[in-house]
């Protein structure tokens, strides 16, 4: 059994850098799971059920945002440029990649990026500036999502257990 659990690591860790698997993460990511719960035999009922609701507040999170982003996509588009011209550059990056770091923790990691591409989509930047800004952007939001309860499975894990 876990020389089985080491080759499913392995096999987790290292396949996502092929193509098909790149392209197709979800869908391997859930065979990996439901391989390593039949290798290490722990499937039951409670099991199922925790699989099936708990995505369910991300999810709704998720669809609300991304609806929000939709109808609103133009206002915001503006917003963003008129506040990035009235301060210096700088400043502004510096703010968005901090404020979006914070406010993480309250609208999930994943609502979060979804904010990130809106702003730099509409931002004019050279390639590799934008790059380094959303490198950045990732891990200010990756600090501040492990506050939330809903997004990220670690501190969900640890939510869970205190109740």
């Amino acid at each position: 059994m876990i020389t089985c659990l080491i080759i499913i690591l392995f096999l987790v860790l290292i396949l996502p850098f092929t193509k098909l698997v790149e392209r197709n993460l979800e869908v391997f990511l859930f065979i990996m799971g439901i391989a390593s719960i039949i290798v290490s035999q722990v499937f039951n009922m409670e099991l199922l059920k925790e699989a099936l609701t708990h995505p369910i507040n991300i999810t709704i999170a998720v669809l609300v945002a991304g609806l929000l982003f939709r109808w609103f996509q133009n206002p915001i588009e503006e917003t963003v440029l008129t506040v990035s011209k009235a301060m210096p550059f700088r400043l502004f990056i510096a703010l968005f990649v901090i404020i979006l770091g914070l406010i993480s923790s309250v609208i999930t990691a994943i609502i979060a990026a979804i904010i990130l591409v809106s702003v730099v989509s509409v931002l004019k930047m050279e390639r590799k500036a934008e790059i380094r800004l959303v490198v950045i952007a990732c891990f200010s939001i990756g600090m501040g999502a492990a506050l939330t309860p809903i997004g990220e499975p670690l501190s969900t894990i640890v939510t869970g257990n205190l109740n």
